[in-house]
Formats: structure tokens, sequence, C-alpha cells
């Protein structure tokens, strides 16, 4: 009996499989903070080296080991009249399709008139995707196409871990606050758009105590396994912060 495949053919097969591209999981952006001098501010060598591309000149943008208990980047706007940023640049092209999980730690002291840390996930040309700020009336406004959605409440004076997954191609993206998921399949605020920056903004009060601290800036192609997976109501949510 004949072989259904000849030695030479199952060759051939075999070489392509290992010659074709494989497409694993992707690491598209990373700051740790973890090989920074502690008390010294932070370089602007940007994304290759796990550092922002910029920093406001009235920006404090320090290096610390607390409060995570890891080095983290503690923010703190010393202009008493103008808000102010930070903000990482994904390295090479930005990002127009696929699936893009933008992963970090947070840590706040607190909100107020004038002092309403947020974040913004612009495009290449300074334009908002999506955002989310710490309001001053104890709640988290979160930016998307239809107007802003509120989640009722956030954590002070501790760790609170934040994710966000935007599907390019379908102009929406769904958020997780405290690995709860807080908005599903949102529409961004700007479709057809792609997506190259991440800002970290202060308010105007420059109060001494006004400060926040971000750790483990991640952007990945892939959605991690260990973060809840389904939404849950606004009273459980609430109930996290009894």
């Amino acid at each position: 009996m004949r072989p259904l495949i000849s030695v030479s053919v199952l060759s051939l097969i075999l070489c392509l499989a290992y010659a074709l591209p494989t497409f694993a999981d992707q690491t598209l952006m990373e700051a740790t903070f973890d090989d920074k001098a502690i008390d010294q501010p932070i370089g602007t060598g940007g994304a290759i080296v796990g550092e922002p591309d910029y920093v406001t000149p009235e920006i404090e943008a320090i290096v610390r080991s607390a409060p995570f208990g890891t080095p983290c980047l503690e923010i703190h706007n010393t202009h008493a009249t103008l808000n102010r940023s930070v903000w990482f640049s994904l390295p090479g092209a930005s990002i127009s399709s696929g699936l893009v999980v933008i992963i970090l730690d947070i840590w706040l002291t607190g909100s107020g008139p004038g002092w309403e840390p947020y974040c913004e996930i612009y495009n290449e040309n300074n334009q908002a995707l999506t955002y989310f700020r710490f309001q001053a009336d104890g709640t988290i406004a979160v930016g998307s196409g239809d107007g802003p959605i509120y989640v009722p409440s956030f954590p002070v004076g501790r760790h609170l871990p934040v994710l966000f997954a935007i599907d390019m191609d379908a102009d929406t993206y769904s958020a997780w606050f405290d690995a709860i998921e807080c908005v599903t399949d949102a529409p961004l605020e700007r479709a057809g758009s792609d997506l190259k920056k991440i800002w970290f903004l202060t308010g105007s009060n420059c109060d001494p105590d006004n400060r926040y601290s971000i750790d483990k800036i991640r952007v990945i192609d892939w959605m991690p396994d260990d973060i809840a997976v389904e939404p849950v109501s606004w009273g459980q949510i609430r109930a996290l912060y009894r």
C-alpha cells in the first residue's frame, strides 16, 4: 500500500510549518521603574528604557519606594493654576487594529476641587480615545463616544489596579477598576483612529498633599487571565468600599 503522503511531501510541509511566522502575545510597552534610582526625578528616555517621553516642567515626577513597596512614580503638580502632565508614547508605529490592553496600578491620596487626577489615552495627534478621571465628588468619570460613564466610587490610600481592553477594529473598549468590569463595550470617543500615547495628568491645585503614584504600566495585545470577566452590579461595586 502506498502512503497517503510521501516522505518528501511530508518533509516539505514540516519545513513550511517551521518557516511560518508565529504570532505570540506581545508586550508593546512597559514601565515598572524597578531599575530607577529612588528619590530621583524620572528620566525622559521614552518607553524603550521604561520612562516617559515628556514631563511638564512644573511637574515633580519622582521615583519613590512607597507606597507600593516597589519603585513607583510619584506625580505632583507644583503650578498653582495650570493642569500639567506626564506622558508615555508607544515605541514604533501607532496601533490602529487588533486588541490593545492597557494595565496599570495607581495609588491615590484623594481628590477635591482643582485636584482631579486623570489619565487620557491618545492617538498620535494628541486626540483622546478615552480617559478616566477621579473626580472631586468621589466618582470616576470614564470617557466614551456616548458621553461620560460614571463609576460611583474609588478607593483612596491603597493600590487600585486599572485595565482597559480596547478593540481597535470595533472602536469599543471595556474597563476594569479593582478587577471589576465597570464599563463593557463602550464606544471610543474617536472612531477609526490609532492609539499611541498615555497621559497622566493632574488638576491645578498644587497643595503638597495633592500627589498620586503609578506603577507597572503595561500595554499588551492579549487579555490576561487574572481579572474579573463578568460585569457586576453597581450595588456590588459600592459594597467594596463600605
